[in-house]
């Protein structure tokens, strides 16, 4: 793990975080109906045609082309063709009657719809079908294959796994998905103050509802990830050391929130300090989210948030985010955002990035944006409301009534 200075610039702090591991090894074989939401370990190629077999693509008259070069033919139709049917072979000068889906008579190379085609008998009561207009060769049936080939590439390695993706891999005969392991991520907030929402307070002591480890159960709340909820652990050194050395020993990332200044009872920093743990960064220069650390404790990956919530959301959304897709072996890379303008004056301290929930003012090009309430690391209302978090640069001045270049992240893209 690379050795970094502290407080961290983003960047440094991003690419600390691409560090902390790698993709879980575990892997499991999974059928096409149960692998959705999970993680594709290796690449996948199809296991057959599909189409798997020349087939019918509307209701009408499977024929030879060639006999209806003239426009209109009169032909004998003494069979028809259903799907899930094994049809003898068509007899030259004749036609079989065939449904959408059902297998192709070997000697038909055409399909004439049944909108342009009269079902009849002759003299003998024998049944017939005249056809009118000519037909082409291919004409109203699917080829074998012609959608995706027997052993074509389909999908790679790290793509996260959704209904195109698993019907594609069922329609091309995959019967099993090799998959990630689900990523045990453990997690917990740190606070003598706080309760879960709902639960009953001791009568005449102030406390404080507990936001982040909910928004944390909710970030994590995917098919691919295995939640360890540790609870409202209490500002105790040697409960969290207890706490967290089984966490470690138990799940791929750690993810706390308080504790992480440098009040006397913030303990985290020192109790990973005590078991062992390595600490990548400790503080972040950003604002919300400054006290965030990035380490690593046995062969758990750490992250540990701010107490407050907007500062914890930050953290959790664009960092937590990034270490939770490494992890699972998809493509991680520090969140990109596109270009906007915010056009709103906003104070801010030059060498510090700043995130400022905002609304989408117009769509441009360029992309214009507008900041939501009143600042603060423990706000929620103005997410409410917002789009997304504009991304303000460190070497930024302080932003004037003009309004200042901005990388906009999307809420549904961090999300």
């Amino acid at each position: 793990m690379r050795a970094v200075r502290m407080p961290v610039p983003v960047a440094e702090a991003f690419a600390a975080a691409l560090d902390l591991a790698g993709p879980v090894a575990g892997r499991e074989a999974l059928p096409p109906a149960e692998a959705a939401g999970r993680v594709l370990a290796a690449d996948l190629a199809a296991g057959g045609p599909y189409p798997a077999f020349d087939h019918a693509a509307v209701d009408g008259y499977a024929v030879r082309a060639a006999d209806c070069a003239a426009g209109q033919a009169l032909l004998p139709c003494p069979v028809q063709v259903v799907p899930g049917s094994r049809p003898a072979a068509l007899a030259p000068g004749s036609a079989a009657r065939i449904f959408t889906g059902a297998p192709i008579p070997a000697g038909a190379d055409a399909v004439a719809m049944q909108e342009v085609c009269t079902a009849g008998s002759d003299g003998e009561g024998r049944p017939n079908v005249r056809i009118d207009g000519p037909l082409a060769p291919g004409q109203n049936l699917r080829r074998a294959g012609e959608d995706i080939r027997a052993g074509q590439p389909l999908l790679d390695a790290g793509t996260l796994l959704d209904l195109r993706h698993v019907a594609a891999a069922a329609a091309a005969d995959c019967g099993s998905l090799t998959v990630r392991r689900r990523i045990r991520v453990a997690f917990l907030s740190c606070g003598n103050e706080l309760v879960a929402a709902g639960e009953a307070a001791i009568q005449g002591v102030p406390v404080a509802r507990d936001s982040n480890r909910p928004m944390l159960a909710a970030l994590l709340a995917r098919p691919w990830i295995q939640p360890l909820d540790l609870g409202i652990q209490p500002d105790d050194p040697a409960r969290l050391r207890a706490v967290l050395a089984e966490a470690a020993g138990a799940a791929d990332l750690v993810i706390t929130s308080g504790g992480m200044s440098v009040g006397e009872t913030d303990h985290l920093p020192a109790a990973i300090a005590a078991l062992g743990g390595r600490w990548a960064a400790l503080q972040v220069a950003m604002k919300p989210g400054k006290p965030l650390g990035l380490g690593r404790l046995q062969d758990a990956a750490l992250l540990g948030l701010p107490g407050n919530p907007y500062a914890a959301f930050v953290g959790a959304v664009m960092f937590g985010g990034l270490v939770l897709r490494r992890l699972s072996g998809q493509p991680a890379a520090r969140p990109a955002g596109q270009a906007a303008v915010l056009e709103a004056e906003v104070s801010r301290r030059a060498g510090r990035t700043d995130f400022l929930p905002v609304s989408v003012q117009a769509q441009g090009p360029p992309l214009r944006l507008r900041p939501l309430g009143p600042g603060g690391s423990a706000r929620l209302a103005p997410l409410l409301a917002a789009d997304g978090l504009a991304e303000l640069p460190a070497d930024g001045a302080a932003v004037g009534p003009g309004g200042a270049e901005v990388l906009f992240h999307r809420f549904r893209d961090l999300f």
